[in-house]
């Protein structure tokens, strides 16, 4: 259900921000008490980590591009 909702508004689809999302919602709850604040706290630390992956998968896009690019 937790893994739903993230996927929903993080994953938009993107099979390996799901990956990335139900790891650390797994992990998360491995450790964790659920309560509302750290359901928030869940949601912040599933935000940056895709918002990593994002910066990341793009930067490396970007060198990709480069390395093809004609010379």
């Amino acid at each position: 259900m937790i893994t739903d909702k993230f996927n929903k508004d993080f994953s938009k689809g993107n099979k390996k921000i799901t990956k990335i999302i139900e790891d650390i919602v797994t992990e998360y709850f491995g450790r964790e008490k659920v309560t509302e604040d750290s359901l928030r706290v869940l949601k912040q630390d599933v935000s940056k980590a895709v918002e990593n992956y994002k910066k990341l998968s793009q930067s490396c896009n970007y060198f990709i591009y480069l390395e093809k690019a004609p010379s």
